[in-house]
């Protein structure tokens, strides 16, 4: 093997791995997102509700997944 292709070698290795990782993550957030992973906000569509819920409680649950703190 010649010297000069073993950078380009590395380099379509290191690409075609790079597919392969972004392919099985976008698989693995269909997956979850098919299974029904997902649920409306609010403790009547909760497996198991808590016993108490207010109305902090019920803004926290409409906020997610996108619950970030504010940057400042």
């Amino acid at each position: 093997m010649s010297l000069r292709l073993f950078p380009l070698m590395t380099l379509a290795a290191t690409a075609t791995a790079l597919l392969a990782i972004q392919r099985s993550r976008e698989q693995a957030v269909s997956d979850f997102v098919a299974a029904g992973s997902t649920r409306n906000a609010g403790p009547e569509e909760m497996e198991h509700p808590p016993k108490d819920w207010d109305k902090v409680d019920q803004a926290i649950d409409e906020s997610f997944p996108a619950s970030d703190p504010p940057a400042y």
